[in-house]
């Protein structure tokens, strides 16, 4: 697999979150699926993005604080506009040194991939910031949730 590859991951995949995870936050949804986002709801991202920056360093991990923080902007964005449920996110560093981080949503479904964005359009491109900031991402196989890894040694 070559980086900044989309791939599905088994839905009983290796890398598997153990509680208690070291970064780990479920925000409550209270926009009804199909909706506007309520003014709760479009706060999330903004905490998600919160919260990794605050979460890294301590890791050893700052210099992926930015990337971090735009990958979990547009995945938490895209849970809350096409999911449903409770949002979950969650972050682990692997023994590579690597960070996987990983959305959770009910109801996502279909194939998640990037798509080509009118050139006045305001969204439509956030899977290809995912794809151009990480070393590889997917969906789960299950489609529970969409992961990604970056920094570390290559897979």
């Amino acid at each position: 697999m070559s980086p900044r590859t989309a791939v599905t991951m088994p839905a009983t995949d290796p890398v598997a979150l153990p509680p208690p995870t070291a970064f780990a936050v479920t925000y409550a949804r209270t926009t009804r699926p199909g909706a506007p986002l309520s003014e709760e709801d479009a706060r999330r991202p903004g905490e998600a993005r919160r919260q990794i920056a605050a979460w890294l360093p301590g890791r050893g991990l700052a210099p992926l604080v930015d990337d971090a923080r735009q990958i979990l902007s547009e995945l938490v964005t895209n849970a809350f506009a096409h999911g449903s449920g409770p949002v979950a996110v969650r972050g682990l560093v692997l023994d590579s040194g690597a960070l996987e981080l990983r959305v959770y949503s009910d109801g996502l479904v279909g194939e998640l991939c990037p798509r080509r964005a009118r050139e006045d359009a305001q969204n439509g491109r956030g899977l290809w910031l995912v794809t151009a900031l990480t070393d590889a991402w997917g969906v789960a196989a299950d489609g529970r949730y969409v992961w990604c890894r970056l920094g570390g040694d290559a897979p």
